[in-house]
């Protein structure tokens, strides 16, 4: 369960992360469904016009982040449909199979133990996720999944 200070950091982070220039191009907002949670809606240089919706929720602020597309439409997170294809993502499973997603280490147990792929909790848990997430879509790419 969250504690105090762990809700009280991240909302201290997302008001660090809204004053950054990064964010104008996300539209962020706390997520009240999860005790500490956040929803983004963002997007690719490669297609702007290609909106995603994410909630990142943790269990506990210091370990990695749960990652899931939300639909635009109706806000259900077992859409594959509402996630984009980059890299480690698996719209099939629902889920994002990297280092710094729960899901990714619950898949692969062994990266915690790992240098490459070990969790390493950052400074500012909530922009870490948020970089990383669109440096991977910037970058990687290819489109909305369609089954």
């Amino acid at each position: 369960m969250a504690t105090e200070l762990e809700k009280v950091l991240l909302q201290q982070h997302l008001t660090e992360v809204l004053a950054l220039p990064e964010s104008c191009r996300w539209h962020l907002e706390k997520d009240d469904s999860v005790l500490l949670g956040v929803t983004v809606v963002l997007h690719s240089t490669k297609a702007p016009q290609d909106l995603y919706k994410a909630r990142l929720s943790w269990a506990d602020y210091s370990k990695p982040v749960s990652l899931k597309f939300l639909s635009m439409n109706t806000g259900v997170d077992n859409d594959a449909m509402a996630w984009p294809v980059f890299f480690g993502s698996r719209p099939q499973a629902l889920l994002c199979c990297v280092p710094y997603t729960a899901e990714g280490h619950v898949l692969h147990p062994d990266w915690a133990g790992l240098q490459q792929t070990r969790y390493e909790e950052p400074e500012n848990p909530l922009l870490y996720v948020l970089l990383t997430l669109q440096h991977a879509l910037d970058t990687t790419y290819e489109g909305r999944y369609n089954a």
